[in-house]
């Protein structure tokens, strides 16, 4: 099987890093959904809030000037239920909760992310345990009913301890044992140290600021474009919340390549593909510049599994900044290689990315109904074709390959995929139907896994 040029690649053979990777990726998305989903209708819903609370605040000034004393007592009961309103949205509205909370979580998930992906490592690679610097009493030796058991106790309690520590400790940490000077020099580790210390300003200080948090800050790098004065209230924006999950996003994933890379050089293949994994997968949302930071750190890596590997996330980092609006850039980035000697399929791509239709239209032709890398169904999915199949001369070429426009396959794909789920809509709907029978918190974990299951399960293309 061979890696696609631009599309999710086989299941990385390191079960236990796509594991640890992906649930935190996935609930990192899972905030950004919900962020974008129910902000904006919260916004809404205070706006008409706040409108009505206007409304009333006029036909209460009405009623207290009336001679009635009967209609003035109401006015005032109803003026002070308006105060009580008021008062609420002045400390913390509705959609200031739902940010604080989403943004809380964020440093919930990356905890936790740090967590698992030290016990996989130590797992992984038992030597590691040896920097494990850590005394057991007799007590709990004879307790335990195994070495493994102590090694578990062992492994927990460095984990708990490392936590414990403010992020730039835990960083120091990690580059001790794992023989590592570079895990904070990229350039938003300033930028994730201020987010971090603003999660302890709201966790702890309801967001009031600190000479700590501006001290720490400062220290860490970070310059502040106004500096906010000691015991000023910070605001969480939303545009803010949605920079804090990409720069965790690209800081737990970094940290988690970085370390295992390291300690487990033998498995490189795994890693190269699930980094060609998630640039493809932000390519896909059109998040240009998170895919254009991975993209960078990827080819930034000393050794590759392979230079068709390497190849590929040169082209994906090219097109995330070409899709970003920097196409001098890309084309800079990308004929830094030399591809007349690679297959068809990468010099099609950087043909397109180098905007020459004529070209890639040839070398589509000469590919054929299907490449090393490239099928039919990839010229309508893959985001590297996304402007090119516009061009009458593409669809030319298409059709003339295909037997068929491109707007059919598309349709014909859409209802094939609109298949698949449907078929697995009875699963869901009686999962759901199970778990409102359940309480709160078990029925929302049940339900969501049920989802994150269902969409798993639908095929993805075969990309051979």
């Amino acid at each position: 099987m061979t890696t696609p040029l631009s599309a999710p690649p086989p299941s990385p053979q390191s079960p236990d890093y796509a594991t640890v990777a992906i649930r935190f990726l996935d609930s990192l998305n899972s905030l950004r959904k919900c962020a974008t989903s129910y902000l904006p209708l919260i916004a809404k819903i205070e706006g008409k809030r706040l409108a009505h609370i206007a409304k009333e605040s006029d036909e209460i000034a009405e009623l207290i000037k009336t001679e009635s004393q009967e209609k003035t007592q109401e006015g005032i009961r109803k003026f002070k239920q308006i105060e009580t309103d008021i008062r609420e949205l002045q400390a913390t509205s509705p959609l200031q909760i739902l940010v604080r909370s989403l943004f809380l979580a964020v440093f919930s998930y990356f905890d936790a992310f740090t967590g698992d992906l030290l016990n996989a490592l130590y797992h992984q690679k038992p030597e590691l345990l040896d920097s494990i610097d850590k005394s057991i009493t007799l007590r709990e030796i004879l307790r335990s009913r195994s070495i493994n058991d102590i090694k578990e106790q062992a492994i927990s309690r460095d984990i708990e301890q490392i936590r414990r520590d403010s992020y730039s400790e835990q960083f120091k940490t990690l580059e001790s044992r794992f023989g590592i000077k570079t895990l904070r020099e990229f350039k938003n580790w300033s930028k994730f140290i201020e987010c971090s210390q603003r999660r302890n300003l709201f966790t702890h200080c309801d967001g009031i600021t600190s000479d700590q948090y501006i001290q720490v800050c400062k220290r860490e790098g970070y310059s502040f474009s106004t500096e906010p004065p000691i015991g000023e209230r910070l605001e969480l924006r939303r545009d803010y919340f949605m920079d804090a999950i990409d720069i965790v996003y690209e800081v737990g994933l970094k940290l988690g390549q970085t370390l295992w890379r390291q300690a487990l050089p033998n498995q490189l293949e795994a890693l190269d593909t699930f980094l060609i994994a998630q640039a493809y997968s932000l390519l896909q949302q059109e998040r240009w510049k998170l895919a254009e930071v991975i993209g960078d750190f990827g080819l930034s890596q000393k050794k590759h599994s392979s230079d068709a590997n390497r190849r590929i996330l040169r082209i994906n980092y090219a097109q995330a900044i070409k899709w970003s609006g920097d196409n001098t850039r890309a084309k800079d980035i990308i004929n830094r290689e030399d591809w007349s000697s690679c297959a068809d399929d990468f010099q099609l791509c950087a043909a397109v990315l180098n905007d020459d239709i004529k070209k890639a239209v040839a070398l589509m032709r000469k590919i054929g109904k299907s490449g090393a890398y490239v099928n039919q169904l990839n010229y309508s999915e893959w985001p590297i074709f996304r402007e090119l199949r516009h061009t009458e001369e593409f669809k030319e070429a298409y059709r003339s390959i295909y037997n068929e426009a491109l707007e059919t396959t598309i349709q014909r794909t859409a209802s094939t995929e609109l298949l698949k789920m449907e078929s697995s809509a009875p699963q869901l709907s009686t999962t759901i139907s199970r778990d409102q029978n359940q309480s709160g918190d078990a029925a929302t974990h049940s339900l969501s896994s049920a989802i994150a299951q269902t969409e798993h399960e639908i095929p993805k293309p075969s990309l051979e």
